[in-house]
């Protein structure tokens, strides 16, 4: 019969083994990269949402891409995608990084939904979104040639729940027009992702966002499927 100490010590061991199985895999993922590039991860709070398999698959953007939490083609996961973050303010943190060298399989990146939010207020955000996001391409392509950058255009957003029932939606239409003309590169491949996320669907509803802009399980799930067959077809 087991004691109550040899149980609490197995206890320790697996929690040990755990953690150091978590702590080889983080390293593995950017081992080559010098402690400047490490402590430049850790400066973008950056973490692992997945991870399986070899290939590594980055995400860049707002909350809609950091709030993603689901298995995407046997991959490693490494979500960089900040909460309330402009284009222009996720750019001028990336910049001052040097990430590790070794390209990811594919760089999926979300903006513009703050922008469209903010220009409620001040325009500029729209004019600041067209000046920093082609800049956020071409460093994307300069740093990692090899990359398959998977861009997703703005999704609606329901004004009622969202509490705004005058937000001026058209600036949607604006910054997706202007993606898409701008995102004409090789390795470049563009989702509609408001389109899919209406497919079947009478209207963008509580069954798509809960709360007006973010998206539920279901909505994600949608998402995702759109994803790994944008791999897959690359």
């Amino acid at each position: 019969m087991t004691s109550i100490w040899g149980k609490k010590f197995s206890t320790k061991i697996a929690i040990a083994t755990i953690g150091l199985v978590v702590a080889v895999s983080v390293i593995a993922l950017f081992i080559g990269a010098s402690r400047k590039d490490k402590d430049s991860l850790t400066a973008l709070d950056c973490h692992i949402s997945h991870q399986a398999g070899a290939r590594n698959i980055w995400l860049l953007g707002n909350s809609l891409l950091h709030d993603f939490h689901w298995p995407l083609n046997d991959a490693t996961v490494v979500n960089c995608a900040k909460r309330g973050h402009t284009v222009h303010e996720f750019l001028s943190r990336w910049n001052m990084t040097q990430l590790p060298t070794e390209s990811p399989e594919y760089v999926v990146i979300a903006f513009g939904t703050v922008e469209v939010i903010r220009a409620e207020q001040d325009s500029r955000y729209i004019r600041e979104f067209m000046t920093y996001y082609p800049q956020l391409l071409t460093d994307l392509q300069s740093r990692w040639p090899t990359a398959k950058i998977i861009v997703n255009l703005l999704p609606d957003i329901n004004t009622q729940l969202f509490g705004r029932p005058d937000l001026d939606l058209q600036n949607i239409e604006i910054l997706n027009q202007f993606i898409a003309q701008n995102s004409q590169c090789p390795n470049c491949n563009i989702i509609d992702v408001g389109e899919i996320l209406l497919r079947d669907e009478e209207s963008f509803s509580e069954q798509i966002t809960y709360d007006g802009v973010h998206f539920t399980e279901y909505a994600y799930k949608k998402w995702l499927a759109a994803l790994a067959d944008a791999m897959d077809h690359f």
